[in-house]
C-alpha cells in the first residue's frame, strides 16, 4: 500500500522482515495502533462480534500488505535506482525514466 521495500531488511523473525529505517518502524507502529486500539475499545465495551470482525479485517489487510512487501523485496525493485550506461554515446546515458546528457 504505502510501503517501500527499502524500509525493511530480511530477518529470521516470524514476519521474515525487520525495519531498517525509521519509516519502517513508524509503519509497523501505525499498524499496531490500527490493530490494537479499536480492538481494545470494542472488547472493553463488550462488543465481541465487532471485535472479531475488526481483528479479522485488519489482519487480512495487514497480510496482503506484507505479501506485497515480500514481493517487492524478491523482485529486486531496489535496482530501479541504478544508472545503466550504454555504448551508444559517451555524452548520453538513458534509464527507463530519465535521459541524461553531459554538459559542455
Amino acid at each position: 500500500m504505502f510501503i517501500d521495500a527499502s524500509w525493511f531488511q530480511p530477518a529470521s523473525r516470524p514476519l521474515g522482515l525487520k525495519p531498517r529505517t525509521w519509516q519502517g518502524k513508524a509503519y509497523l507502529t501505525v499498524w499496531a495502533v490500527i490493530l490494537a486500539a479499536p480492538t481494545a475499545l470494542l472488547a472493553f465495551r463488550g462488543q465481541w462480534l465487532e471485535t472479531l470482525i475488526w481483528l479479522g479485517f485488519t489482519s487480512f489487510v495487514a497480510v496482503i500488505d506484507l505479501r506485497d512487501l515480500r514481493r517487492q523485496r524478491q523482485s529486486g525493485s531496489e535496482s530501479d535506482d541504478l544508472l545503466y550506461i550504454t555504448e551508444h554515446s559517451a555524452n548520453r546515458a538513458m534509464t527507463e525514466k530519465y535521459e541524461l546528457e553531459r554538459k559542455g
